[in-house]
Order: C-alpha cells, then sequence, then structure tokens
C-alpha cells in the first residue's frame, strides 16, 4: 500500500521497475493457488488473496502512470528525408523564397506551408511512436495477467472435477506452485536492484514499503516455523517453501534497504547535483 500511495502522489511508476511488478504477479498468484491446494494455514490463504488485490492495484496504477519516452527538440534538419520525394524543381523555388537560415532573423517571415507540413509530420511521428510503445507495454502486461487468469480457471476446474485417486498428483501441483512462487519472490528483487543501481537512485520507491515487506517477511516466516512442533513432519514438507520464500526475500531486501541510505546519500552531498524524479523518468527499465 505505500507504494501505491507514493505512485498516486506522484502520477508516476518510474519508481518501479516494470520486471518488479511482473514477477509479483507471478509469484502471488502461484502463492495463492499452492496455498489453495495444500490447504494451508487460513492466515496464509488471506495474505495471498490481499496480495493479488494489491497487485491488481499496482498494475492498473502502471496502466494509468506509465508513459513513453517523448523525444525533446526541433528536429536536426529543417527538412526531413520526405523532402526527396518532391521533384527538385519544387525544393529548390521554395528554398529560394525562404531558406531554413532566414528563421535566424530578426524579422518576420512567413514559413511556407511545406515546412509547416513537415513539422506537423514529424509531430504526428512522435505520436504514433508513443502509442506504439504504450500498446507494446501494455500487451506484454496484458499478456502476463491473461495467463495468470487462465491458470487460476484451469485450476478451478481441475480441482472441482478430480477424483481421489488424484491426490497425489495434486499435492505435487500445489507443491510446484509453492516454489515458483519463491523463485519468482526472489527474481522481483534483483531488477529492481539493478534499476537502482543504472539511475543511481530510489525516487519514486518506497522506502516504507520495503520495510514493510522486510518485517512481515521475518514474522511471517517465524510463525511458520513455531508451527512445526505442533503439526508435524507433514506440515513442514508442505511449507517449506513458504518458509524459504520469506527467509531469501528477507536476505535481498537488506540490499534494497542499504540502497535508500547509500543513493540518498550521495543525492545529498552539498557538491552534488540533485537527482530528480525527471532524470528517474528517463532510465527505461
Amino acid at each position: 500500500m505505500p507504494q501505491i500511495y507514493t505512485n498516486w502522489q506522484l502520477k508516476s511508476t518510474t519508481g518501479i521497475s516494470t520486471h518488479l511488478i511482473l514477477f509479483w504477479v507471478l509469484g502471488d498468484a502461484m502463492n495463492l493457488v499452492g496455498c489453495v491446494v495444500l490447504d494451508q494455514q487460513p492466515f496464509q490463504k488471506a495474505l495471498g488473496s490481499y496480495f493479488i488485490i494489491v497487485d491488481s492495484m499496482l498494475l492498473l496504477q502502471y496502466f494509468l502512470y506509465k508513459k513513453p519516452k517523448t523525444p525533446t527538440g526541433p528536429p536536426a534538419n529543417c527538412i526531413s528525408e520526405d523532402t526527396r520525394l518532391l521533384s527538385s524543381a519544387i525544393v529548390n523555388e521554395e528554398m529560394q523564397s525562404a531558406s531554413c537560415y532566414t528563421l535566424l532573423l530578426p524579422t518576420e517571415v512567413d514559413v511556407p506551408p511545406y515546412y509547416d507540413s513537415l513539422d506537423k509530420s514529424h509531430s504526428t511521428n512522435i505520436k504514433q511512436n508513443e502509442k506504439k510503445h504504450a500498446l507494446s507495454q501494455s500487451a506484454r502486461i496484458g499478456a502476463l495477467s491473461a495467463s495468470v487468469l487462465l491458470g487460476l480457471l484451469w485450476f478451478a476446474v481441475y480441482t472441482h472435477n478430480h477424483e481421489p485417486d488424484k491426490k497425489l498428483d495434486l499435492e505435487t501441483f500445489g507443491l510446484l506452485m509453492g516454489w515458483g512462487s519463491s523463485i519468482n519472490y526472489h527474481l522481483s528483487r534483483l531488477p529492481q536492484l539493478w534499476y537502482n543501481h543504472k539511475r543511481k537512485s530510489v525516487d519514486g520507491l518506497s522506502l516504507a514499503m520495503f520495510a514493510i515487506i522486510f518485517t512481515a517477511n521475518g514474522t511471517y516466516a517465524l510463525s511458520l516455523l513455531a508451527m512445526i512442533p505442533v503439526a508435524g513432519p507433514d506440515f513442514l514438507y508442505k511449507s517449506a517453501s513458504y518458509i524459504y520464500g520469506p527467509i531469501g526475500s528477507l536476505v535481498i531486501d537488506i540490499f534494497v534497504l542499504l540502497q535508500f541510505f547509500t543513493l540518498r546519500k550521495r543525492q545529498t552531498l552539498p557538491n552534488s547535483m540533485p537527482v530528480t524524479l525527471a532524470t528517474s523518468a528517463a532510465v527505461s527499465v
């Protein structure tokens, strides 16, 4: 929730890595499926459902706030490659009447319609590139979300129709979901670590979110470890991935938290230039 609030304040998702969101979506979906299949504790199922809701809100913000980089500044040349399509006679005539250098004169000059059309064409190309970039990002997120939803639908149908003799296969499937979830959680931190390092900044990323995640992973793992003496070895067998996942994420989160202190310290040095959100937005995930 702190990251969602930060995104809402900044009206931007540039602080969080796109790949972090993708791995979280996969990890949380597999986590919930595994909890249901293995009949884990009620609080684990409730947390899994909560994570899916948070992921949905992050994805919604991604679609709302993610904007492609817009090229700034005028074209390098006054005449684009489209000029070649015109006959040399027309080009020469218009170049004689008004050349690019006349724009430097202090007097007002009427810009020929041809050059005006070139500017409009350049702006149109920029807008088309922005749309293509946005569609490509949306398609990637949409494809992943659709795959997760289809997987959950298949799971619902399968569990509804499965026979008693298939219990072992279903349990194996649940274990695979649990371990897959843990791997995705671990992988999700790596793109964010690299993204922060590449930007030399943690602007737009919520420190409160990672502090809460760090604390939650620790208490989550401890609560499961405390249940082993009571629940027995079968519980440990089914919950091993859910214990390993938080502990592994806890270790990696230490490096993320260290980045908050080291990178922010660099930004506050008196002789260093401040790193703004605009700089963050200029670096692609």
